[in-house]
């Protein structure tokens, strides 16, 4: 006959033990049913153990754990979790000593979601201000780990101090909430009166920094009940300059800053306004959409930084070309750059970015730039590798043979700076003279091979001929004609 399906304990322990085994081992069957029958009556602290809740192993639990102030694993946790009221009245009635209950208001703080269990341990131990091994307050544990308002208020309304400092750093229970991404602890917080605009050591933040860019909705919560958005850090700088590091994620705070009136033309103390600052991270593939949001808002180009360094000069540096074009579909480059920015544009940009610039400048090809003392065809000479600009600023009416303030032309500038031989050749084909000297009576080839040259440069400097003929033409000295391969 079929097996029944075996019971737990109890007389249903008995029937099934006389049908699966039958006559033969009726003696021991009603023996072993008896001995768990007698369990059941006589220890029904045992029977609660196997079955459920068991207040007395429980509470055995929670004082080796308070006596040994540890943290409990989540096993632990997840039982103070589930623990309600009538679980928690019978641990109270077996009288646990005090240690343990601050213990398990602690945890209860921190995981329990059930306010009413923890009224019933704040009104049993009396205190909110009590402190686990490490320093934190319940109301510091409940804003990080519960997230759940009506325990804030359960807390509050006890007596707990809505601003007290934590062991890390001085941070208040709502700086933790904007550091962590605790939205309903902070929307709890600030509408039951926390200060907002409190300041932590952890580098001067306040809680709208704690949020360091990354939960917008506390950054409006925030802003909206009055935080302050140019509070600085111990290093100048204010929630709008971590947003790079994000990326474009972070541009829905972008946005509420803007809708706050945040100036974006205000710099930090180390001179850059968060355009400049956002141009370190671009390189990176990163900030993209907050440098076209900042530039729609009308972020100026020409702020320069405390290394001299604005948005233009320092995308150029950098070689990025398509913030180059982002910036001149924004704003009308030939108007607003400033004298250092277009020259950073001859010397690194691209000759249409430097067409739209040049164009409408109205300057004359032979002007010298800024207190550079250098002209158009001197700076792209000096550092622009393409060809095609320095033959435009020729075409222009660049002089070939015009003097810096040292007394160096085109050639000679190219010959010690630029990195591509074929802008030597291009201004020699124009007639540059190879034989011209400076103030100081060099010639192009002894600049470049005393600026370490590239051999390709010194190359195209050499005349054709004889050497000996070339050395009396260009003014080499007999140790520097050896040193650059010319053995006569």
């Amino acid at each position: 006959m079929p097996v029944p399906h075996q019971p737990g304990w109890g007389w249903e322990a008995l029937e099934y033990h006389y049908v699966r085994y039958g006559g033969m081992m009726q003696k021991k069957i009603v023996f072993t049913s008896l001995v768990w029958l007698s369990f059941i009556l006589f220890f029904p602290p045992f029977s609660q153990a196997q079955t459920g809740f068991c207040a007395k192993s429980f509470k055995l639990e929670l004082e080796t754990a308070a006596s040994a102030k540890i943290q409990p694993d989540k096993i632990m946790d997840a039982r103070i979790a589930a623990l309600d009221a009538t679980q928690l009245a019978g641990i109270l009635r077996l009288k646990p000593a005090g240690e343990t209950l601050e213990y398990l208001l602690l945890r209860a703080a921190a995981v329990n979601p059930n306010h009413e269990t923890l009224e019933q341990l704040l009104y049993t131990v009396g205190s909110t201000e009590i402190k686990d091994r490490e320093g934190y307050r319940p109301i510091h544990l409940a804003t990080m780990h519960n997230d759940n308002p009506k325990v804030i208020e359960v807390l509050i309304k006890a007596g707990a101090e809505i601003d007290s400092r934590g062991p890390y750093f001085n941070m208040t229970a709502l700086m933790m909430a904007a550091e962590k991404g605790r939205f309903e602890s902070a929307r709890a917080l600030v509408r039951l009166g926390a200060d907002i605009n409190l300041i932590s050591t952890a580098f001067g933040r306040t809680a709208l920094l704690a949020t360091q860019g990354k939960h917008p909705r506390i950054a409006e919560l925030l802003l909206e009940a009055g935080a302050d958005p140019y509070h600085e850090n111990i290093f100048g700088a204010t929630l709008i300059f971590s947003l790079p590091q994000g990326g474009d994620s972070n541009l829905e705070i972008a946005d509420l800053l803007l809708t706050a009136g945040y100036d974006l033309n205000r710099p930090s103390p180390n001179g850059r306004t968060p355009l400049i600052h956002t141009l370190h991270y671009v390189k990176h593939k990163k900030g993209r959409k907050l440098l076209a949001r900042y530039l729609e808002a009308g972020s100026h180009l020409n702020r320069l930084d405390k290394e001299g360094d604005e948005a233009v000069n320092m995308s150029l540096k950098r070689g990025l070309d398509e913030v180059i074009d982002q910036v001149a579909s924004h704003l009308q480059m030939a108007r607003d750059f400033n004298d250092d920015a277009l020259i950073s544009l001859i010397r690194f940009g691209s000759l249409p970015q430097i067409q739209a610039a040049w164009d409408g400048r109205g300057l004359g090809p032979n002007e010298f730039l800024n207190q550079s003392g250098l002209t158009a065809l001197m700076w792209a000479a000096h550092s622009n590798t393409d060809p095609e600009v320095v033959e435009y600023f020729m075409a222009a009416g660049g002089e070939v043979e015009g003097r810096d303030y040292a007394g160096r032309s085109p050639l000679m500038l190219s010959a010690m700076n630029n990195g591509n031989p074929a802008i030597v050749a291009s201004l020699l084909a124009a007639g540059a003279q190879l034989g011209a000297r400076d103030d100081s009576a060099n010639t192009a080839l002894p600049l470049a091979a005393r600026n370490n040259s590239h051999p390709a440069r010194c190359k195209t400097l050499t005349p054709a001929g004889d050497p000996r003929e070339g050395r009396a033409n260009i003014g080499l000295a007999p140790w520097e004609a050896f040193s650059m391969g010319f053995h006569y």
